[in-house]
């Protein structure tokens, strides 16, 4: 697939979930909701985030890294793009869960910080 109409299509999907996300905060009631539709918030909210994170890290790559391979550009902004999503969506249902507390959030970030630094490693380790 072309860059411009996989561009498109993430630029599609993200707003097709941020607007769902939306949606969804009108219509649902926090204090009557059922463990599927806490699902579908998350799910909403996740592939918002997940697009929205891939798009900004693709045009800081393509503006600031010009010298890298664009598939790697996009392997590289994808991968940080779902850290970063599920980095957010475990500390929401964490602070949900009244069990964020700062502690909690240092050991998640030093978590996620350690498998970007195995993926960085791995990666070099395998040219």
């Amino acid at each position: 697939m072309r860059l411009r109409p996989f561009l498109f299509s993430v630029i599609f999907m993200t707003l097709f979930f941020g607007i769902g996300w939306i949606f969804f905060l009108w219509m649902v009631s926090p204090f009557q909701i059922s463990f599927s539709l806490l699902f579908l918030f998350y799910f909403f909210l996740g592939s918002f985030l997940l697009g929205f994170f891939f798009l900004f890290g693709i045009l800081f790559r393509f503006l600031f890294h010009k010298e890298e391979i664009l598939s790697k550009q996009i392997f590289r902004s994808f991968r940080q793009s779902f850290l970063f999503s599920l980095l957010f969506l475990i500390s929401l249902i964490l602070e949900s869960k009244q069990m964020l507390h700062w502690i909690n959030l240092i050991l998640l970030l030093l978590l996620f910080g350690f498998l970007e630094l195995l993926f960085l490693s791995l990666r070099q380790h395998s040219r």
